[in-house]
This record gives structure tokens, C-alpha cells and sequence, in this order.
């Protein structure tokens, strides 16, 4: 089966360009279930601890306007067929050299959040400097799903 997928890409501080395409979108997925949803990991597990330090040391608020690239996303098929759309929430944790090392859906429909969460595990960012030195933060993607024609 295909589906919708969009891609964004950063043109200018303030310009975005969309790009949409037929991918598969049978693939298999993975995460385990947090406290207010999915959340992933890249690699070994990330001490709540560090997540907690992070956030409080290093929080940027909404992130889709600085991301420098944010993946493809396929439109879920159960969402498609049930006509689900709205808006999904991702806590993103970014390392020194920009890539989210962990991620953890915030809000929105059920059928709609691991396409978000897979897609936030590939953002990738400019590096976060403070002090001429590279800092992990955190920080919000937004996704909004509407269903395609």
C-alpha cells in the first residue's frame, strides 16, 4: 500500500518548502509506552535523570522553524481509512552535534504518533551553542496531519 509522505526542508530562516511523494508505508515499527504516550530512544536507554537536566538546562520551545531537516512521514493507513487527522506533539532531545537521541510523543490521535515520533528521531538540527561551546536541548516538533485527497 502507498501513502502520502511529506517532506520539509529549511530554505531560509523563515521560508519552508513542502514536499510531498507516494512512499510504502508498511513498516514495521517500535517504541515502548511512556507516561504520555510512545517514546524512542536511538540507542541505549536515557536516564530520566538526563532527560529531566536537559529540559531544565537547555529548553528551546517549538522547533519546526529551526530544524534544518525534518524526514519524510507517511500518512498512516488505519488513520487514512478512518479519516483521522489532527495535530501530534514530539518532545525532541538534541545532542551536541544536532540529532535527536530520544523522543517522546506529548499529545494527539492515537493512530497518528508513531509516524510523528519516527519521523522526530530524523530530524536533524544546527547545534545548539552557548558559551562558543555545543549543548544538548530540548525542544517541541509539530506535526499536523490532514487527511489526503
Amino acid at each position: 500500500m502507498l501513502a502520502i509522505a511529506m517532506k520539509v526542508l529549511m530554505l531560509s530562516t523563515s521560508s519552508f518548502l513542502l514536499i510531498a511523494c507516494l512512499l510504502p508505508s508498511d513498516q514495521p515499527t517500535s517504541g515502548r509506552a511512556g507516561a504520555l504516550g510512545l517514546q524512542r530512544s536511538k540507542h541505549q536507554s536515557v536516564s530520566k535523570q538526563d532527560l529531566q537536566k536537559v529540559e531544565s538546562d537547555c529548553s528551546k520551545g517549538e522547533l519546526n522553524r529551526v530544524a534544518l531537516e525534518i524526514p519524510l512521514i507517511a500518512y498512516p493507513p488505519a488513520a487514512r481509512q478512518k479519516n483521522v487527522r489532527g495535530r501530534v506533539a514530539i518532545k525532541v532531545f538534541i545532542n551536541e552535534s544536532g540529532d535527536v537521541y530520544h523522543a517522546v510523543v506529548m499529545n494527539g490521535p492515537a493512530l497518528l504518533r508513531k509516524a510523528a515520533l519516527r519521523s522526530a528521531l530524523g530530524a536533524k538540527f544546527k547545534p545548539f551553542i552557548e558559551d562558543n561551546t555545543a549543548r544538548k536541548c530540548a525542544g517541541i516538533l509539530n506535526y499536523t496531519f490532514n487527511t489526503p485527497d
